[in-house]
C-alpha cells in the first residue's frame, strides 16, 4: 500500500520536472531559430521597419528575402591584425611578439587545433588518472580523488597571473605547445565519470590478461581502452564543444593564435568596421557571426547525437 502511494506521489513530480525541462529546451530551440532568421535580415529591416521576430521579408530589401551579405561582411571582418606584445620571461629574458595578420582560414585552423587536441588530452588525462586511482591501491589515490573534489567545489581565485607567469617562464606562452599542455589536466566532472566507470569493471578482466603474460601497459591498451571506447568518445565530444566555444583562454594565453570564437568576440567589441564593410551596430551581422560559430557544433550533434544523448555503455570481451 505504501509503495503504491509513493508511486502515485512520484508521478506528479516527474511530470513537473518534465514540463520544466521541456520549457527550457524550447527556449533554446527558439533562440536558435530566431538567430537563424535574424542573420538573414538587413539592418534597416531589423531596426527601422521593426521586423524583430518575424521571418525575413523581401519587400524590405528590394525583393531579396535572404540577406547573405551579412555572412559576407562577417567573413571579411574575421581578417584583422593582432596587437604587438612584449613581456619579461624569467628564463628567456625580454620576448616580443609582433603583430600578425589573421584570416578566417587561420581562425578555423586554430579552432580545430585547440578543440581537437585540447579535448583529446583532457579526456585521455582524466581517463588515465581515474584508472590509476580506482584500480591501483597506492598512497596518493584517495588524495587525488579528494583533491579533485575540493577543486570542483571551491572556486580557485587568482590562478590567471600564476599560470601566465609559468607559461612565459617556460617559453610556451602564445604557442601551439602551450595550447596543448594547458589542457593536459584531469580535474573536472569527467574524472569522476571515468572513476565510477572503472569501479564497475570487474578486476577479472585485468587478471585474465595478466595470467596470459600481458604487462600493465598491454592491459591498459588492449583491455581497458576498448572497454571504455564509448565513454571516451562521448566525453571527447563534450570537451570538444566546450573548447570550440571558448574564447577567453585563447584571448589570455594565445593572443597571436586566435580561434573562431575569439574572432566572434573581437567582432562584438570592435568599434569600427567600416573599412571591412561591417557595421558594428548591426545586430543581424553580429548574429550571423554567432551562427557561423554554431555550424560545426550543429554538424557534430547531427552526426553523433545518439552517442551524446545515449547512455554510456561498456563493451565486452570476446574469445
Amino acid at each position: 500500500m505504501q509503495m503504491k502511494e509513493k508511486k502515485n506521489l512520484a508521478n506528479p513530480i516527474i511530470w513537473i520536472v518534465f514540463a520544466i525541462l521541456m520549457i527550457y529546451a524550447l527556449t533554446l530551440i527558439l533562440m536558435l531559430v530566431w538567430g537563424l532568421m535574424t542573420s538573414f535580415k538587413s539592418t534597416d529591416e531589423f531596426k527601422i521597419f521593426g521586423n524583430v521576430i518575424g521571418f525575413p521579408k523581401p519587400e524590405y530589401d528590394d525583393g531579396n528575402a535572404l540577406k547573405f551579405q551579412n555572412y559576407i561582411a562577417i567573413l571579411k571582418s574575421f581578417s584583422f591584425y593582432t596587437e604587438d606584445e612584449s613581456y619579461i620571461s624569467g628564463i628567456f629574458g625580454e620576448i616580443s611578439n609582433p603583430s600578425v595578420k589573421v584570416t578566417f582560414g587561420t581562425l578555423l585552423f586554430n579552432s580545430f587545433v585547440y578543440s581537437i587536441l585540447g579535448a583529446f588530452f583532457q579526456t585521455l588525462t582524466s581517463l588515465i588518472v581515474a584508472y590509476m586511482c580506482q584500480k591501483y591501491n597506492f598512497k596518493f589515490s584517495e588524495f587525488l580523488y579528494v583533491l579533485t573534489l575540493i577543486v570542483m567545489t571551491i572556486p580557485i581565485v587568482g590562478a590567471f597571473p600564476s599560470t601566465l607567469t609559468i607559461m612565459r617562464d617556460l617559453g610556451i606562452y602564445d604557442s601551439y605547445l602551450g595550447m596543448i599542455l594547458l589542457n593536459v589536466q584531469f580535474g573536472g566532472v569527467y574524472f569522476f565519470v571515468f572513476h565510477a566507470f572503472f569501479r564497475g569493471i570487474p578486476n577479472t578482466y585485468m587478471e585474465a590478461a595478466e595470467i596470459d603474460g600481458a604487462s600493465q601497459l598491454t592491459v591498459f591498451l588492449n583491455v581497458i581502452l576498448p572497454l571504455c571506447a564509448n565513454v571516451f568518445g562521448t566525453v571527447f565530444l563534450i570537451n570538444f564543444i566546450a573548447l570550440w566555444n571558448d574564447y577567453q583562454t585563447p584571448l589570455l594565453y594565445y593572443p597571436n593564435h586566435p580561434t573562431l570564437a575569439y574572432g566572434v568576440y573581437n567582432m562584438s567589441v570592435e568599434t569600427s568596421g567600416a573599412d571591412k564593410g561591417f557595421d558594428t551596430q548591426s545586430l543581424p551581422q553580429r548574429v550571423a557571426g554567432c551562427m557561423l560559430l554554431v555550424v560545426p557544433i550543429f554538424v557534430i550533434f547531427m552526426i553523433f547525437n545518439e552517442k551524446l544523448m545515449g547512455n554510456l555503455t561498456m563493451g565486452g570481451i570476446k574469445g
